[in-house]
Parts: C-alpha cells; structure tokens; sequence
C-alpha cells in the first residue's frame, strides 16, 4: 500500500483515486463487490466516507484472478492505471499491426519460373516475391532445359538463397549467367568470350550453357558451369565462387553433356560426362577440386589438341568403346548421357544407339572411392530389343542371344595420367525382353545424335 496508516476518505472522487479507478466504477464496486463504504445519517447517497485500512482489507479477501477488482496502485504524476494501460494496448495493436502486415508479405523465394524473357520468384506460399526483365530476345528453353539452368540456393552461406540462373539471351550473343539477391537485385551476371585454338583452328563466341553444378567449399558453393561451342566440337568447365570471381579448369575436345560431384573423404570431385571427338567415343573426366585446371588428353598434333589450353591432364579421364549396335546403325559416336552419384558406387550411361522413343544404353558402374576402379557393365533391356531389330533389317548377322557383347565387355581406355587399358571386368548382362519387338515405325525412325561438326 501506499499508505499503511489508517486514514479517512470523505467523497467518491478520494475513494476512486485511492483505488486508481473512476468514481463510476468504485460506485457499481459498492453494489456488486462488498467495497466497504460508509453514510452520514440524513447527509444523502452522496455524502459517503471510507476508511483506506477497511479497503485495504477488503483488496486482501479478494479472490485470485478478480482482475477487475485488483487496486491499480497510482503512478507518478498522479495518472490512474487506465492510462497506461491504454498505452500497452496500443503498443501491442501498433506490434500486432506490423507482424501483419510482416506476415502478409511476400517472403524470400523458394522457387522461380521463366516466361519469355520475364523470370519470376515464387516465395513458399507461392506468392511472388518479385520479378525481373531480362533484355528482350532472351529465350524460354522449356521446363526441361531450364530445370538444368535454375539453382535456388544459399550460395554465400549466409542462410539466405541467393537464385541463379542460366540465360539464353539469343541472336549472337550467347548465354549469360545471373546471380540474384534474394530480395532481386542482380549481383552478377557472367558471360564468356572465350579463344582458343585446335590444331591451328581457331575457336570463339558465341558459347551456350548446357549445365550448372554446385559444389560445397568451406561453408559456401562454388558454381561448376559448362559451356559449349554453339556449332563446332570444344567445351570447357568454368569454377565460379559465390561473387562471381571465375576461372577456366577444364577443356574438353568435345561436348560435356552433365557433370556431377563426389566427395571422398577429404578430397571433392567433380565428374564430367560427354564425348571426345577425337576417339569418337563417349568420356569422362574426373576433376579433383584441388587440382590445377587441366584439358583433355589428345593426340598431340592432331586437330583435336588444344594449343593454348591448360596443360594439366585430368585426375582420371576415361574414354569408353562404341558397342556393335553403335557401329552398325552407322552412328558418329557413343556418348555419355548422364553421371550419378549413388553412394558407394558411380553409375555412368553410355548411349550406344536411339530411336524416336527408346535408347539402349551401357551401364558402367564404378567405385565411389579415390581411385574410382570399374566395377561391372551391363546392357540396358532396351539395347537388346533395339539389338534384334537390326537383326530382322539383316544389319545383324547373329542373335541377341549369341552376341559376343554378352561374353567380354570391350576395353575402357582410361588416362591417370599415362594412357593405359582398363582392367576389363565381366559383363552383367541386362535382362532379355521377350519375341516382341519395335514397330515399323520405329525401325524407320532409329537414328543418333548429330555429330557436332
């Protein structure tokens, strides 16, 4: 209590602000609470006096939780409690108010689609967060392509994804690669007008990208990017890191279709998958992260050898045979379609020959570890239905059954560094489909890539 010693409050006005409320509310007390109040004989329903022992008592037998009731003891200046709890209710609305209209906001995106030259960031309420205009020209390549093209991720590792993407900005200029805040803002763009020569042949712009790959470096991602000639043969692995500082680190005389990471235990690799023009067969290279940059082993002197190019070899680089099935349909080349990381092991697909809707491929299984030993090959199922279509059009002269693919598995060359021949694994044939094969339309339709020339 303010006061402890007994005193006498002669009106409503003193009783209200001895409790801190308004004499309304001290007056319906009286009635409906107990609230010990005292009249003078004939002196009218006004003429009241209360003791402030008496109200001390009767605050004290109140029960728990009467709020209502419970004395708001005055504060300085004299102000009844009601004031400021005004003023903590309006705190708490003006609160309530921002976390609402906070809430209401489009957050930080979790995903972006293209249209056009028009990209769009989608927050996890599928709301937009915002969108940007890309120079007009810039092509939509289709969900496919552009799923390859898009990465949504933390790239600075500052918990806040950052969204990069790859740009077809068409006409001459090649592809450019942007990096966006998550709030939209460009923070960089890259583009290519990479030099260099094969064979005294000289090799420019413009350059297209055909994969992205991110990889983890010391709490952030490096950004793993291939570039491809838009017409002739070369392609090359560009390193960026999160602010867009890049270097060359892999060169390649031939297309890389997909790349990959793998990590080993200290060391990262980086797979590339595609073909070496040069052997005319599919390959693959396997970069460790703390290497130098490097380049394809070639030939030297011929027109496939890089002139100007790092001249470091690669930790690994494998080059894998054509099967008959690749040579007899006439094809340019195998190559290699896909890499994956599955854990203990690498699978590698070799596209040996296609038509309109199947593909048979090979299947090379390798060793996750550093020396990335090859384990088995084995024959998809499709290879071997496509197998006796060339059989029936008598490009074949011997069945699935009796095909010498079935006993030995030909030799993967493999460099590391010196050129030497695989150690040749027995072959894990695939299942043999049953009497029923391609349509006529199909048979009509079996063709390959084209060769870049």
């Amino acid at each position: 209590m303010a006061e402890k010693e007994n005193k006498r409050l002669d009106s409503w006005k003193e009783v209200a602000s001895y409790l801190g409320r308004d004499v309304r509310t001290v007056s319906r007390w009286e009635k409906t609470r107990g609230l010990p109040v005292h009249r003078l004989p004939g002196a009218g329903h006004h003429a009241v006096f209360v003791y402030t022992d008496e109200i001390d008592r009767w605050l004290a037998g109140l029960p728990d939780g009467v709020l209502e009731i419970t004395r708001a003891i005055p504060l300085r200046g004299g102000r009844p409690a009601w004031v400021y709890a005004s003023g903590i209710l309006a705190v708490f609305f003006i609160a309530g108010a921002v976390a609402w209209l906070t809430a209401s906001r489009p957050g930080p995106p979790e995903r972006v689609t293209i249209s056009g030259s028009k990209l769009i960031a989608w927050d996890r309420k599928e709301r937009m967060s915002w969108s940007y205009d890309f120079p007009p020209g810039a092509t939509d390549l289709g969900p496919e392509i552009m799923a390859r093209r898009i990465r949504v991720e933390d790239l600075d590792g500052d918990r806040r994804r950052e969204v990069l993407i790859a740009v077809q900005l068409g006409g001459d200029g090649g592809d450019e690669l942007y990096c966006f805040s998550p709030e939209g803002k460009v923070l960089w763009r890259q583009a290519f007008e990479m030099h260099m020569r094969f064979g005294g042949r000289e090799f420019g712009n413009p350059w297209w990208i055909q994969e992205t790959l991110l990889v983890p470096n010391r709490g952030e991602k490096e950004i793993w990017v291939v570039w491809q000639h838009h017409t002739w043969w070369p392609s090359f692995l560009v390193r960026l890191d999160a602010r867009g500082n890049a270097e060359v680190q892999f060169v390649n005389a031939g297309w890389i279709q997909d790349v990959e990471y793998v990590r080993n235990g200290s060391e990262g690799y980086v797979l590339a998958g595609g073909v070496n023009n040069e052997y005319e067969q599919g390959m693959l290279a396997v970069l460790r992260v703390s290497d130098p940059p490097a380049s394809s082993p070639q030939t030297a002197g011929s027109p496939f050898a890089c002139e100007d190019c790092p001249k470091h070899q690669p930790y690994r680089y494998f080059v894998f045979p054509r099967s008959e099935l690749n040579s007899a349909a006439g094809l340019p080349y195998n190559h290699v379609r896909f890499v994956r990381n599955l854990g203990e092991k690498i699978e590698i697909r070799t596209e040996e020959i296609q038509s309109r809707d199947a593909n048979g491929e090979f299947i090379y299984e390798f060793d996750a570890s550093h020396d990335f030993a090859l384990r088995s090959v084995s024959m998809t199922d499709l290879y071997w239905e496509l197998h006796r279509e060339l059989e029936r059009a008598d490009t074949l002269k011997h069945s699935a059954l009796h095909c010498p693919e079935r006993k030995q598995a030909r030799p993967v060359r493999v460099w590391d560094p010196q050129p030497r021949i695989a150690q040749v694994v027995p072959l894990q044939v695939g299942g043999v489909m049953g009497s029923g094969g391609l349509s006529e339309e199909r048979r009509a339709t079996m063709l390959g890539n084209k060769k870049p020339q």
